[in-house]
């Protein structure tokens, strides 16, 4: 699941070329993404919050929790004026611009559909190492990222590197071939 204002899909957030428009990764302060994301919602900007379920234990009962999946980060798509009313909000702590920007849409894209594909996706530290792979079929196929093994399961690691942070998502290994190294 996932958040964004002004479209019916994320994609299509994602896919927007809008001129005088330019992506803006916003660092917020400490666990406030979901109340800056209201606030921009509120003031009709475009964000896009991508978010996931985390099961835990709340006592004997476990308890769905609704995350943001880049603790820290909610993505902006703004207009120079625009930039300047989420930089002044309180919840704010800075704005990182996005100079490659097919890279981070690619990039956005490939964990935006792992997020709608798969339900055991959970963030994981950025710096794992692995080997490089192509996923050759199943519903990832074509995205690339770095398989590592984690609790005897091969997992896929997509990565966000504006922000540098990255996500997992379970795969079966034999469904990858590896990137050959130039």
């Amino acid at each position: 699941m996932s958040e964004w204002f002004g479209k019916s899909t994320a994609s299509e957030v994602l896919c927007d070329d809008l001129p005088n428009y330019n992506w803006y990764a916003v660092r917020t302060k400490s666990r406030c993404e979901k109340k800056l994301s209201s606030d921009l919602k509120q003031s009709r900007i475009r964000f896009y919050l991508p978010i996931y379920s985390k099961v835990s234990l709340s006592g004997r009962v476990q308890v769905n929790r609704e995350i943001p999946l880049f603790s820290g980060y909610i993505f902006t798509y703004v207009d120079y004026e625009t930039r300047f009313k989420v930089a002044d909000n309180k919840l704010v702590a800075n704005l990182i611009n996005v100079n490659q920007v097919n890279l981070f849409l690619s990039e956005l894209n490939n964990i935006e559909r792992a997020l709608q594909c798969s339900h055991a996706i959970a963030p994981v530290d950025y710096h794992q190492v692995g080997e490089k792979v192509r996923i050759i079929k199943g519903p990832f196929e074509g995205q690339e990222g770095e398989i590592i093994r984690f609790k005897n399961k091969f997992t896929l690691i997509l990565r966000a590197s504006l922000i540098g942070q990255a996500v997992t998502v379970e795969i079966n290994a034999t469904d990858t071939e590896p990137l050959s190294v130039d």
